[in-house]
């Protein structure tokens, strides 16, 4: 029961970060959403959740197989390389939620297969970013560090004390 406590809090972690970058496109493009109703607006976070928890269920299932199926004596190693896991997928979606602002207005959608596309020429994309956005790289290496050092030093512990115990 504990595991699926600690599992679910970090379900809750990756559903707040994908609801805050929902919000805050929501908030910066509310202007756009003048030809429907409010209420078919908000069900775009409902039909989001839906999205969002499928990605989130996709992405826990090996941390919860792993860590159901682990005996005691190697509760460390596991606990170590499920949350090392879970720590680059949270970057990853912490990435791409930053990404996401920039990107939409350039492009005027989501993250797509021209963002991943542009991944192939990193001389080019790194230099472009240096040059015209080096404030939103420092913050946006402040928002990956800061999660990343409060996640290291909060959920170790707790991920090995739950493996194997019964509540």
């Amino acid at each position: 029961m504990r595991l699926f406590k600690e599992l679910f809090k970090i379900y809750l972690l990756f559903i707040t970060l994908f609801f805050l970058g929902r919000l805050g496109l929501y908030i910066l493009y509310f202007d756009r959403l003048s030809d429907i109703s409010l209420a078919e607006s908000l069900l775009s976070f409902l039909y989001g959740l839906k999205l969002d928890t499928m990605t989130t269920s996709i992405i826990l299932i090996i941390p919860a197989l792993l860590l159901s199926i682990t005996p005691q004596r190697f509760a460390r190693p596991i606990a170590a390389i499920t949350n090392g896991y879970v720590l680059i997928f949270l970057l990853i979606a912490l990435y791409i939620e930053n990404a996401t602002f920039p990107f939409v207005a350039q492009y005027d959608v989501r993250p797509n297969y021209s963002f991943i596309e542009y991944l192939q020429y990193p001389k080019e994309v790194s230099s472009m970013i240096l040059k015209e956005y080096p404030l939103q790289l420092i913050a946006a290496l402040v928002m990956l560090i800061l999660p990343a050092w409060g996640y290291l030093r909060l959920y170790p512990l707790i991920l090995v004390s739950a493996i194997g115990s019964p509540q």
